[in-house]
């Protein structure tokens, strides 16, 4: 179990780790050509919709975050375990979306 530094510094790299994550996968530039391919695959506008919602992709790249967080440091599962990690991925998600909300596309 982290010491309280230790998890303070865990939970500011995983909403950020989310939310850049979210960024690369929903805005920036790098991506393009891949969204656009998804985009031709999919055949549908609410694929397109869903990556660039910085709240619906956001909510999944908080998933992938806080599971590779919380299992590198070996979190209790169970059911108290289960619950603060359904809790974590939804507080961090609620962060990224907000994160999103508030930044600029200047360079």
């Amino acid at each position: 179990m982290p010491s309280l530094p230790e998890f303070l510094i865990l939970t500011v790299l995983t909403i950020g780790a989310s939310a850049r994550l979210q960024r690369l996968i929903g805005a920036d530039t790098i991506t393009e050509p891949l969204r656009a391919w998804v985009l031709r695959k999919s055949g549908s506008e609410r694929v397109g919709e869903f990556l660039a919602c910085p709240w619906c992709s956001g909510f999944w790249t908080s998933v992938l975050c806080v599971l590779v967080a919380w299992l590198s440091v070996g979190l209790p599962w169970g059911v108290g375990g289960t619950a603060a990690f359904i809790g974590a991925c939804f507080t961090v998600s609620y962060a990224v979306g907000f994160l999103a909300g508030h930044e600029t596309d200047e360079h």
